[in-house]
């Protein structure tokens, strides 16, 4: 037996469901920190570091189905509204991950708070976790970039380091 877990979606409607569905899911995740009781206005530092990223998460996906759903709208070509999404989905990633270093950093310098206690020294841990999400980060946004220009120049699916030559 085969797992998977991919699906796919085809069809007329392929876009529009997959754009409600990411809609859906940000509209459930902004409303995630009161359903579940988080304070969200008065609470804790780290109850609101909590719920920034769960309201950063809910825009990401609110912004990506509102996109695709207005570009529907508008009449532009499926296989270029799936590209913007996977762009959008995969900055969404890698921007903010580049910044994790600095930000850390900076959250350090600006003990105590939700990542640092007053005494709380910066240390091994987080410059390798820092670094790797930020060096991440940088390749993931390069990428992401390279290959959107890629696929939208040639209009490929992806791209291949494979050559066909014809020796006749």
């Amino acid at each position: 037996m085969r797992f998977s877990w991919t699906w796919s979606v085809r069809g007329g409607a392929a876009v529009p469901f997959v754009s409600i569905v990411f809609t859906l899911v940000g509209i459930a995740l902004f409303f995630l920190p009161w359903v579940v009781g988080l304070p969200v206005f008065g609470g804790s530092s780290e109850d609101g570091v909590a719920v920034f990223a769960v309201w950063f998460l809910a825009a990401v996906f609110f912004g990506i189905g509102v996109t695709l759903l207005v570009l529907r709208a508008r009449g532009v070509d499926p296989e270029v509204m799936s590209r913007i999404g996977g762009l959008m989905g995969a900055l969404a990633f890698g921007i903010p991950s580049t910044v994790v270093f600095p930000l850390l950093w900076l959250a350090h310098q600006n003990r105590p708070n939700a990542f640092f206690g007053a005494e709380d020294a910066f240390g091994p841990d987080q410059y390798v976790i820092g670094g790797i999400f930020s060096l991440l980060g940088v390749l993931v946004t390069c990428a992401s970039i390279a290959l959107y220009r890629y696929q939208a120049r040639t209009g490929e699916p992806g791209w291949s380091w494979r050559k066909e030559v014809d020796l006749n």
